[in-house]
């Protein structure tokens, strides 16, 4: 059983790996190259780094309602299409307003690759390794961001942005074979285990305490560590005036964070399948998401400290460490919550959950922490959300008895 849907996540995987290139390409290249983009300023790079984020909220209930009219595999070949379309795109735009709609078509691309992956782990693991397929899937479609960011500066200084573009804009049609070798022509719905219409067992499944704890459990997880961590480490690094000798190189704040992020992208792929596989043993996964929480909320009180560099690393890598461990753990959560009910209906909410606290993040973040003593209000009101989440979780499991 295993092997037979082993093959579908990882495809799914892969897929969106490939369509990520791209994207993630952009915040390396576009900050540098913006004016051979054609475009005015810093802050248009600025809006259209963050506008696919703030499309992906209306889009998400347009997709769960495809979803339910679509095959997975149409709808990720959908999504393989308008990938495509705005990669390449991005090296002939030559003014902000045709950048502004490839983000939004990137949008799209993205929120059906996203709920396309969620129902394929859901749909395709048993309950007894959904956890290891979540994690496989987290960890395998990051390496895209990985090598989008590492070789796309490389590639952008000698190809210019359209051969890089081109480059990896096409590259997802190789996924396209793959694809209808590993997906039945089938509905996501027609294979669900337990299918509900919108009615009032419906309103009450997903009001409940459990769902509702797992869809604010995942937004508050997504600002704290999609939104705020990942924008403002770059400040947090130049505010402690952080360098790093390399090789006789001298690695600034901003590289240094790029360098931290590549390192947890390169991890995921192993981390984040085994965290899920262990979730899937007898002690499920919220003694697992209790311990990660407590362990970031700590962490991340400590970011601030005026402390050397050496001391401050390890204290960043494992606040690093815990936000893959917690995005694999609440993403599994989340699927066990989804097969109790409607699976398209649940994740397309939770998808625009997590879509929204990685947008509000980086608002919330800088307007913070611009203030007097900002830093530590940031970072320690995120420790304290983080430690109270973990005992809110801890009442729960408690209560539940796993």
């Amino acid at each position: 059983m295993m092997d037979k849907w082993k093959h579908p996540v990882v495809t799914v995987s892969l897929i969106t790996a490939f369509c990520l290139l791209g994207d993630s390409m952009l915040y390396i290249v576009l900050p540098i190259y913006w004016k051979e983009a054609g475009l005015q300023s810093l802050i248009e790079v600025g809006i259209l780094l963050s506008v696919n984020r703030f499309v992906r909220l209306p889009m998400n209930p347009l997709v769960g309602w495809l979803y339910h009219r679509l095959s997975l595999r149409k709808g990720l070949l959908i999504a393989i299409v308008l990938s495509v379309t705005a990669t390449v795109g991005y090296g002939l735009a030559n003014s902000f307003w045709i950048w502004f709609i490839l983000r939004c078509i990137w949008g799209m691309a993205w929120s059906l690759l996203k709920l396309g992956g969620y129902f394929t782990v859901i749909l395709c693991a048993e309950d007894s390794n959904r956890g290891k397929w979540m994690g496989t899937y987290n960890g395998l479609y990051r390496l895209g961001s990985l090598f989008g960011m590492l070789l796309g500066g490389f590639l952008a200084s000698t190809w210019g942005i359209t051969g890089v573009t081109f480059l990896f804009g096409f590259t997802p049609f190789l996924a396209i074979p793959f694809l209808f070798i590993s997906f039945e022509d089938s509905h996501v719905t027609n294979q669900s285990r337990k299918k509900l219409h919108w009615n009032q067992e419906t309103k009450t499944w997903l009001f409940s305490r459990q769902v509702m704890q797992a869809v604010v459990s995942g937004l508050l997880i997504a600002m704290l560590f999609q939104g705020i961590l990942t924008s403002t480490l770059s400040y947090v690094i130049e505010y402690h005036h952080f360098e790093l000798a390399m090789l006789g190189f001298v690695v600034a704040g901003s590289a240094l964070s790029g360098l931290l992020q590549a390192f947890r992208w390169t991890w995921e792929p192993f981390l984040a399948t085994n965290i899920g596989k262990w979730s899937d043993g007898e002690k499920g996964r919220k003694p697992y998401l209790v311990i990660f929480l407590f362990i970031a909320g700590i962490t991340y009180s400590l970011i601030p400290l005026e402390v050397p560099l050496l001391i401050w690393l390890p204290i960043v890598i494992v606040l690093l460490i815990s936000a893959t461990a917690l995005t694999t753990l609440i993403d599994a959560i989340a699927s066990d919550a989804a097969k109790e009910g409607n699976t398209v209906v649940f994740m397309t909410i939770y998808s625009m959950m997590i879509d929204m606290g990685a947008a509000l993040g980086p608002l919330l973040g800088y307007a913070v922490i611009r203030l007097q003593n900002g830093l530590w209000l940031t970072y320690g009101g995120a420790a304290l959300i983080l430690i109270g989440v973990g005992i809110l979780w801890t009442i729960r499991t408690r209560e539940s008895g796993n």
